[in-house]
């Protein structure tokens, strides 16, 4: 199954090359020292924008992690041993989502969790139903400002 953000639809851009994409490795798509945020799909735009807002506050790594199964925790725990705080950001229910499994993975592993300098932080909707409605669809869903007030969190 792969699962592509409907409004990319509605992007027009030139493809000049494709590339298949290898399951099971992530890409770590902007560079940072200060904080980690793991993150796929529409949520990768959130957080380059938020890294561009706090670009005088703090160095954020951005790391797509592209495919879940398999999970590529070792690209992670890389990240992880230079910034020592994570981030994850999702546009799933925040119970049973992709990220809880990810912040658990990490925290329940002690040579990851000794890398941590403050509790992971996880951005993710409410446990509510998505609406039909692109007004309804943007309400529901995780925005800047939470992104913003996670990683500002991990920082503390």
């Amino acid at each position: 199954m792969i699962l592509i953000p409907k409004h990319i639809f509605r992007k027009r851009v030139e493809v000049k090359e494709v590339v298949p994409v290898p399951f099971g490795k992530a890409k770590v798509r902007r560079a940072g020292s200060d904080v980690t945020v793991v993150t796929w799909g529409n949520t990768l735009e959130l957080a380059h924008e938020a890294a561009d807002e706090l670009s005088g506050e703090c160095s954020v790594e951005v790391i797509d992690l592209r495919s879940f199964v398999p999970c590529d925790y070792e690209t992670i725990t890389e990240s992880l041993e230079k910034t020592g705080r994570l981030v994850v950001i999702q546009e799933d229910n925040r119970t049973c989502g992709f990220g809880q499994s990810l912040i658990a993975e990490v925290v329940s592993d002690p040579d990851r969790f000794g890398l941590l300098f403050s509790s992971p932080q996880l951005v993710s909707r409410p446990d509510v139903h998505i609406g039909y409605n692109p007004i309804w669809e943007y309400a529901a869903l995780p925005g800047v400002e939470e992104v913003l007030s996670a990683i500002r969190t991990a920082m503390e």
